[in-house]
């Protein structure tokens, strides 16, 4: 049966709006992609914000619509029993237009199919909005003035609906999670899951000071060889590493920890060994998700939100996914 509504978060107002087109199909529209100006405040928790300049596609630069695949969480399962519900291959693919203050997404959903019927009863009860997924090595953001970065290219790859509210500014506190293809329970450095890991740091140091001391070890053993290849993510047991701006290799690295046998020098796996992987971007809360739909909902009542509550709570129980 499907669960649709795992780890759910919905926004403080409906990112989506769902309206019936026929007996069987009903249409989701909604932003996917909010602008900012880049002399204003607004960003995401990473400092990066989109605007009507970003680029997306050739054809919405040229402010014709486009298209593009969906997917139901950019197909990365929230939980391993989950792996078959995000495989999901959609009827219909998702149009983009530009607006004046954002980037609008729609797709038509077949409800005789029943996982999309979840699906658009989900949207309608306002607990679902939309994701842009995007190649890592085709995305390219400003240097940062007054702590904001603008995103001036997100070349889009696929198009999420997800429960994972996509927009920063809602309940959740979103950043743009980096998932490698294989590995996505694997929290890495930069991220909340990534801070409760037991990771080998020195005394006194932090984070970004063992994410610096990773990323110096292995330009000393590897820049001689390749004078464009660095590190781009720090994972418990493996790092990513990119080569002349295109290809990303994944690297098995051990950090000794403290006090252990032969001091503290941190070696990496051969470049024989490295394996090559698929890299992407996708916009995932990293912040105040909840384990269940159960907690979610008596959230949701503690914000004085009870009829969102009951309705999400009667989605869960229309999937079979209720306590």
């Amino acid at each position: 049966m499907f669960d649709l509504l795992d780890l759910l978060l919905p926004p403080t107002q409906p990112a989506l709006k769902a309206e019936r087109v026929d007996e069987h199909l009903v249409r989701v529209t909604g932003p996917c992609a909010v602008f900012d100006d880049p002399t204003g405040t607004e960003r995401d928790f990473q400092g990066d914000f989109f605007t009507s300049g970003t680029f997306f596609s050739p054809r919405l630069a040229k402010g014709l619509d486009d298209e593009f695949e969906a997917t139901w969480h950019h197909g990365f399962a929230m939980r391993p029993e989950y792996k078959g519900l995000a495989a999901h291959d959609f009827t219909n693919p998702v149009t983009t237009e530009m607006g004046e203050d954002a980037l609008l997404a729609s797709i038509i959903l077949d409800e005789r199919v029943s996982y999309e019927k979840a699906v658009a009863k989900a949207a309608a009860d306002g607990s679902l909005g939309w994701s842009l997924g995007s190649a890592n090595h085709r995305a390219r953001k400003a240097a940062p003035v007054d702590g904001r970065s603008q995103i001036e290219r997100w070349p889009i790859v696929e198009v999420a609906l997800t429960n994972r509210p996509v927009e920063p500014r809602t309940v959740a506190v979103a950043a743009k999670s980096l998932f490698l293809a294989g590995t996505t329970d694997a929290p890495h450095l930069g991220t909340e899951a990534g801070k409760a890991v037991n990771w080998p740091a020195l005394p006194g140091e932090g984070l970004n000071a063992l994410r610096d001391r990773i990323q110096a070890a292995f330009r000393d053993e590897f820049l001689r060889e390749r004078a464009w290849c660095w590190v781009v993510d720090v994972y418990p047991e493996h790092i990513v590493v990119c080569i002349e701006d295109d290809d990303h290799y994944a690297v098995d690295l051990d950090v000794p920890a403290v006090g252990a046998e032969g001091g503290s020098t941190i070696t990496f796996a051969a470049r024989a060994d490295w394996r090559k992987v698929e890299r992407t971007i996708v916009w995932t809360p990293t912040k105040g998700l909840l384990d269940t739909a159960t907690e979610t909902a008596d959230l949701l009542r503690e914000h004085h939100l009870k009829a969102l509550a009951d309705s999400i709570r009667d989605t869960l129980t229309s999937c079979g996914a209720a306590a």
